[in-house]
């Protein structure tokens, strides 16, 4: 199992911040052009490389500008299964560049190429983040927005997830700025909030995967700043807090038999 950590720049300044949380790298940081936007053939050049060097079902993808990440991850799984985003913005914009996909519109990307999603939950969205969405993907999407969270609220969400098997896919700004710092405007869910909502939306389902982004933008001077020691242990103890989740409910799920493992 364990963690995949993915380097999109600076490589051993990621290594030193999470060092103990991950199992394994993938470099991706020779690869031009993959900032916030990205080519669909780079992205197919990503693809390759976690078809490669990951094993893991749990991978950090640094900060929100790499959300779409989770499309090439998402793309290994061919039986049927429901992606949970927890998100602070709407990830299914259109994007008006034909032959690119964007950390803000890769949610588009994966109903139409990832036929094995039956449906995704964005949940979290503040409503200063709505966005126009195509009407191709509308019926496969179910948005829960902020102001609806709370744990009956999800508990409903979970009997409508339609298929056994589920992913999730984190960006940390969901997460109130108290508890963790990224580099987007965030919501005001805390980590415990965070964690008992996967709880709940994992309960009768298996997990087959999961995600997390939401990372400050890290250089070699922001992480050597002492004034940014607060967010680098804050940043820490919230990964450390997710991945435990993440791994303990892919323990449980070995106990019964998904979808993926009978088809």
């Amino acid at each position: 199992m364990g963690i995949t950590l993915v380097n999109v720049k600076h490589q051993d300044v990621l290594q030193n911040l999470y060092e103990g949380l991950y199992h394994q790298l993938v470099d991706i940081s020779d690869l031009p052009g993959i900032n916030t936007i990205c080519a669909k053939e780079t992205v197919e050049t990503i693809r390759n490389r976690f078809d490669i060097i990951s094993r893991s079902a749990i991978h950090f993808l640094g900060n929100g500008n790499f959300h779409y990440l989770t499309l090439p991850l998402l793309q290994k799984y061919k039986h049927p299964f429901s992606l949970i985003v927890f998100d602070h913005h709407n990830d299914a914009g259109k994007l008006d560049y034909e032959g690119f996909t964007s950390c803000g519109s890769w949610i588009n990307e994966v109903v139409k190429l990832v036929p094995a999603v039956k449906k995704v939950f964005l949940v979290g969205c503040g409503e200063e983040n709505d966005k126009e969405m195509s009407q191709e993907i509308t019926e496969k999407i179910i948005i829960i927005p902020e102001r609806e969270l709370n744990p009956l609220k999800l508990y409903q969400v979970s009997k409508m997830i339609p298929t056994k098997d589920i992913y999730f896919s984190v960006d940390r700004d969901v997460l109130t700025p108290k508890e963790v710092q990224t580099n987007w405007d965030q919501g005001n869910v805390s980590t415990e909030e965070l964690i008992d909502y996967i709880k709940i939306l994992s309960n009768d389902h298996a997990l087959i995967g999961a995600d997390i982004c939401g990372d400050l933008d890290w250089d070699y001077n922001m992480s050597k700043e002492y004034k940014k020691i607060p967010a680098r242990e804050q940043a820490y103890h919230v990964n450390r807090q997710l991945f435990e989740t993440f791994e303990t409910i892919l323990k449980k799920t070995e106990t019964f038999p998904s979808e993926q493992q009978i088809v």
